[in-house]
């Protein structure tokens, strides 16, 4: 109860206070748009299996398992098949509609509300794109439209150059998701994929870094709205921490913040709060016991897999990185994306290393 009081009042307050701040020319959002971008969001949720209407993907056992285990059973979820475990997940996005369903004793309401939910957060997320990219027109909040759903590198040029080099060693082309060549396994998905495999762990984190990303100078929030992404997934709120410390320092030497402003009462009372709840919910997983496959481990790359590991990093995003240095030599998370997605090849966790 204390968390959740924490957590809306700090909401309360970065509402108040960012919609305060000055703000450029308004950005609508016209009602044929809007009925549009609504019918298209839609549709293309239910085609990759939001609601079990149509073919799901593999995670999505995983998925509807974890649904029907927090409608029916009791809270914290609890196995005893073999050694007596609880569900540790990611269950930030099953919460909200798993309690309406628990309710009412009903898997079929926890699942349509969770089909609800992940469109409602996927037009938030297309709602705040049009705003940060300042698409005006409807045909600009068309190509938004596009490029949320359909993002991503060049994966299949990558795979084509590969097989040229490598030949008989090369066993993913065609794949939507892997460099797989010789022991070498790389991804790096695009946005459509993460929605059809793992749509539990992308949406919040996709509106958290949007929101850092505009109100980065107000330090004061940071805990509050980076924090609960741990409950989405990991590996995001690793990523979005690390980005979030470095440019506290840099913002720190700079003399732009104090101190006093990195220890605000808000980030003090949810970390304590949110941040103590959260470290030993997970530590009932961090202190089972693995297989070694499940282990985050580095690989080294040597010989021909710097060839493998650089023309993997060229197509997937160096590309885009050198076409957008030009317009951010300034900008702090235009070096910071580039060096975490330089980093993360060397890491390896689970049997499709898809970090």
């Amino acid at each position: 109860l204390s968390t959740s009081l924490i957590i809306i009042i700090g909401c309360r307050n970065m509402i108040i206070e960012y919609s305060g701040e000055e703000k450029e020319e308004e950005i609508k959002l016209h009602l044929p748009m809007l009925l549009l971008s609504i019918a298209l969001i839609v549709t293309l949720c239910i085609c990759i299996g939001f609601g079990g209407l149509y073919p799901q993907s593999g995670d999505w056992y995983k998925h509807n398992a974890v649904i029907r285990d927090l409608t029916f059973m009791d809270w914290p979820v609890y196995y005893d098949a073999y050694d007596k475990s609880m569900l540790t997940y990611y269950v930030g996005q099953y919460i909200f509609p798993c309690f309406i369903g628990k309710l009412f004793h009903s898997f079929e309401l926890s699942n349509i509300l969770m089909t609800i939910w992940g469109i409602v957060g996927i037009f938030l997320v297309y709602v705040h794109l049009i705003r940060v990219t300042g698409a005006k027109t409807i045909k600009k909040q068309i190509i938004v439209l596009i490029f949320m759903f359909f993002f991503c590198g060049a994966l299949s040029l990558c795979q084509e150059v590969l097989s040229a080099v490598f030949e008989n060693d090369m066993y993913s082309v065609g794949s939507y998701h892997w460099v797989l060549v010789k022991d070498v396994m790389l991804q790096y998905r695009s946005n459509l994929v993460m929605l059809r495999w793992v749509y539990p762990q992308v949406i919040v984190p996709w509106l958290i870094t949007i929101l850092f990303m505009e109100h980065y100078k107000n330090i004061k929030y940071y805990v509050p709205l980076i924090l609960p992404a741990i409950l989405f997934g990991t590996f995001s709120f690793g990523t979005l921490a690390l980005i979030a410390m470095t440019t506290a320092l840099m913002l720190l030497l700079n003399r732009n913040i104090t101190i006093k402003e990195i220890f605000h009462p808000f980030n003090i009372l949810a970390g304590l709060s949110l941040g103590a709840i959260s470290f030993f919910y997970f530590l009932g997983n961090i202190m089972e016991e693995k297989p070694d496959y499940s282990s985050l481990s580095l690989y080294i790359y040597k010989g021909k897999d710097i060839f493998i590991y650089l023309i993997f990093c060229f197509f997937m995003f160096g590309i885009y990185a050198s076409c957008t240095w030009k317009n951010n030599k300034k900008n702090i998370f235009w070096y910071l994306s580039v060096g975490i997605l330089l980093i993360l090849p060397w890491f390896r966790m689970g049997l499709y290393n898809d970090i």
